[in-house]
């Protein structure tokens, strides 16, 4: 007679066990705690891994959420565990109240559940079909739950899978980018610096700034459109020669803090694989007013700016009080949540540096997709940063006794593009600028050039920073004595049909162009200076402007005294979006040699002004900027309509929401119009933008831009025209189908 396997729920009755009770006396507690161990291993394997495995590839979700190498643990662990102890104390509840076998119906119940979840995760990966997705994971269950209930060889092989809830955490710990988060270095600077050779460092890093937006037509810094970088480069010395070594933030920015080129292996942005950096540098000696962005390389406990350690003389003391923060693990927890129900719903999970990158509108393929850019990503980059930039400039002090480090690295002008030059929100929409496949331009030369002035009034509100950064400097009576380094990590480029940050010839010298400015005491005002730059050059830099001797090897120079021009370096080449930190990159040798020429090649032909619409003049016939209907000659209503996409701009302003106005004009064209004709846009009667029309999949397209500013208020009216460049020039008004919101 064959004997039943007594943790096996289809043959645990016996003769004896007709109602249960004289079952639960044989198998009892322990059958019940053999079930808790193989569905707890069925739940590590449905739940656990994969949220761990997003999570292992994306350290940057912990850098953002500030959380310390214990909340890494603390994650891990209770993402491990969390549902085998749910599995347990279901169990252990049914038993409490029904025996043994209320147990069995409930692990069955359990592992009905569980198998669903794991067909889904797997359907997922093979369709976006709901109804396949659905089928698949019923069938997994059935077949999954058929198989438990019946073969003893699996009831035996998830008891040694058993131990799932803790080693899904250990490897998460041990072999993934983000567990190195939980070993991040924390030991004190060995740097003792000079008496009398302390001055204030700022180094203000913005994102995703090429240098080719700062130039006027005769190739310097525009000064009636950036007033404030002008003043900057009137008292620093500016390297216009400057060059990033990647476009990758994860690699960029590590370089600037370590002076040390990418070597194509993988690493986090983090001090526990960078523990040589200017913190490490200062941190000893100099009062820490740090705020990073994607990056840890501040590993120090006083890197923290509330920390007393940090707090400037009496004199200059502040009633600054520490924002309101979410504990990181409760935020990181929450993000898991959500992972978990995006890997079931079928949604992307957007917990990884990609997500870090990419706005919602670069990443929808659907050109009438409506979704909402609201994300948290975008929100981060649009409100958080201004708030971060206003927290830290308000720290700067000017103790000259204890001096600070003031390092930011700030996400402005790095898109999604949604502040205009005054700061003023307006709002974004996926899909909806018609622009991008994948991660490359389109060829469509109307809906690149909406997105490229978007950019450029990000600059312009940029710009505002760079002055409020010199004011405060000046206030606290620092200016003079501080050494000051005004960079970015990165550039872009707008050519239409090319990619927008990955490195080709097509794009090199928009994507490695950046802005470099120092101030300072061994700093000439004025200088431009046009030896080739790198940003490995800004830490050996500032430690001999505060006469410091390098402590570890850099590969950057001194550019104060920098001898033969470099012409060529290493440049960590990245597809964009990012992938996972954790996959090796490819690090080739650029010639920089003959940038400062190429870079020249891209200024402007003209200056634009420093108006209110200096912006849109880099749009099509920019005369017409300005101008009133009234004035002009004016043909009879065209048979043209458009028709907007929802959340765009209509013919009523003062139209928004929580998310900002509506500043995009985007939608299709129907009637007697081609691609590359001229569209005009009017407030109140003057032509406040114009747009080139593009071919869309052979349906005529607009996308433009109208300053926030001008449709901020209700009661202004927006209308349309076709513009008839022959001579005369005449305009004719075109119907506006009203979107839904």
């Amino acid at each position: 007679m064959r004997r039943s396997n007594p943790a096996d729920p289809a043959r645990a009755k016996t003769d004896t066990d007709t109602d249960g009770r004289r079952g639960d006396q044989r198998f009892g507690r322990r059958a019940t705690g053999w079930l808790a161990v193989e569905l707890a291993a069925v739940a590590a394997v449905a739940i656990s891994q994969p949220i761990l495995d997003v999570f292992g590839r994306a350290p940057e979700v912990f850098i953002e959420a500030d959380a310390t190498g214990r909340d890494v643990w603390v994650f891990a662990l209770v993402v491990g565990l969390l549902p085998a102890l749910a599995v347990g104390v279901l169990l252990g509840g049914a038993h409490m109240l029904s025996g043994s076998l209320g147990a069995r119906r409930m692990a069955s119940a359990i592992a009905c559940a569980l198998f669903a979840i794991f067909g889904t995760q797997i359907a997922r990966h093979l369709t976006d079909a709901d109804a396949a997705v659905i089928a698949f994971a019923v069938t997994v269950s059935a077949c999954g739950l058929l198989a438990w209930l019946r073969s003893r060889w699996i009831h035996t092989w998830l008891r040694f899978l058993g131990v799932a809830p803790l080693l899904f955490p250990a490897v998460f710990i041990m072999g993934s980018p983000s567990g190195d988060l939980a070993r991040a270095s924390s030991s004190a600077p060995s740097v003792d610096l000079a008496p009398g050779q302390r001055g204030p460092v700022v180094v203000l890093v913005l994102d995703e700034l090429p240098t080719a937006s700062l130039l006027d037509a005769d190739g310097n810094v525009d000064a009636e459109r950036y007033p404030g970088f002008a003043r900057l480069a009137t008292e620093s010395t500016w390297f216009r020669n400057a060059t990033s070594i990647s476009s990758n933030t994860l690699y960029a920015v590590p370089a600037i803090f370590t002076g040390a080129y990418p070597e194509g292996r993988a690493v986090s942005p983090d001090a526990s694989q960078h523990p040589d950096n200017l913190f490490r540098l200062f941190g000893g000696e100099y009062r820490l007013n740090v705020t990073e962005y994607v990056t840890r390389l501040c590993a120090l406990e006083r890197c923290d700016p509330d920390n007393a350690a940090n707090a400037p003389a009496e004199a200059f003391a502040t009633d600054l009080r520490p924002s309101e923060r979410t504990r990181p693990i409760d935020t990181l927890l929450g993000d898991a949540w959500s992972t978990f129900v995006a890997q079931v719903r079928g949604n992307d999970p957007s917990l990884n540096p990609t997500a870090m990158d990419i706005d919602e509108e670069f990443v929808v393929p659907d050109i009438e997709a409506t979704s909402d850019a609201g994300s948290g990503t975008d929100k981060v980059a649009n409100t958080a940063q201004p708030a971060r930039f206003a927290e830290w400039l308000a720290r700067i002090d000017g103790d000259s006794e204890s001096p600070q480090l003031s390092v930011l690295h700030s996400v402005i002008p790095h898109h999604p593009w949604r502040l205009d030059a005054t700061g003023t929100a307006y709002r974004s929409f996926g899909g909806a600028s018609v622009a991008f496949s994948k991660f490359d331009w389109l060829d469509r030369r109307g809906a690149v050039t909406t997105m490229r002035q978007r950019h450029l009034e990000m600059v312009r509100y940029a710009d505002t920073l760079i002055a409020a950064l010199i004011d405060r400097l000046e206030t606290v009576g620092v200016w003079d004595d501080a050494t000051v380094v005004v960079t970015a990590d990165h550039g872009a480029s707008f050519a239409p049909g090319a990619p927008f940050r990955s490195w080709t010839a097509e794009t090199q010298v928009d994507v490695i162009g950046v802005p470099l400015f120092v101030h300072g005491p061994t700093f000439d005002g004025g200088s431009v200076d046009d030896t080739p730059a790198q940003l490995v050059d800004i830490v050996p830099t500032i430690a001999a402007a505060q006469s410091i001797e390098m402590p570890w090897a850099v590969d950057g120079v001194d550019l104060a005294t920098a001898g033969t021009p470099r012409t060529t370096h290493p440049y960590a080449v990245k597809g964009f979006p990012n992938e996972a930190v954790k996959r090796p990159y490819d690090v080739i040798e650029i010639d920089v040699g003959e940038h400062l020429t190429d870079l020249l090649a891209t200024r402007p032909s003209r200056a634009f002004g420093s108006d209110a619409l200096a912006t849109w003049r880099t749009g099509p016939q920019p005369d017409l900027l300005g101008r009133a209907i009234d004035d002009m000659r004016v043909g009879p209503p065209s048979d043209i309509t458009f028709r907007p996409v929802p959340n765009s701009l209509a013919t009523a302003s003062g139209v928004g929401d929580d998310e900002g106005i509506h500043a995009l004009a985007v939608g299709k064209l129907d009637g007697p119009i081609s691609a590359g004709d001229t569209m005009a846009i009017t407030v109140d009667g003057v032509i406040v933008s114009t747009g080139t029309v593009d071919d869309v999949d052979g349906q005529a397209w607009l996308s433009a831009f109208v300053a926030p500013t001008l449709v901020r208020d209700a009661g202004a009216t927006v209308a349309y025209y076709i513009v008839d460049s022959n001579d005369p020039l005449t305009v004719r008004m075109v119907d506006v189908a009203e979107p839904t919101h």
